[in-house]
């Protein structure tokens, strides 16, 4: 949770620091695929899910927030059925 009082430069921060990981992730995988690289390809992957995960950390941030607003999906036109769920209530714990 953000606790800073100005917003607009915590979104922007947020947004700069997605942006920033996923470049860096589109670079490690360019690293990856290519077939001489002068860096070993296990720095590379590394790398990558360092990025992963720093993207979908900011990217939480920002729709936690409330700085990025996803839609909302439509109701169903029908309704879903319902499954019983089998909670022990037909076991006999009775000791013979």
């Amino acid at each position: 949770m953000i606790t800073s009082g100005d917003a607009s430069s915590v979104a922007l921060g947020l947004e700069i620091a997605t942006g920033v990981s996923t470049l860096l992730g589109a670079s490690y995988v360019a690293r990856l695929v290519a077939p001489y690289s002068p860096s070993s390809k296990e720095i590379a992957f590394f790398g990558l899910l360092v990025a992963i995960a720093g993207f979908f950390s900011f990217s939480q941030n920002l729709v936690v927030d409330g700085f990025v607003t996803l839609p909302t999906l439509p109701s169903l036109p029908f309704s879903l059925p319902e499954i019983r769920l089998g909670l022990g209530e037909d076991i006999d714990t009775s000791i013979p």
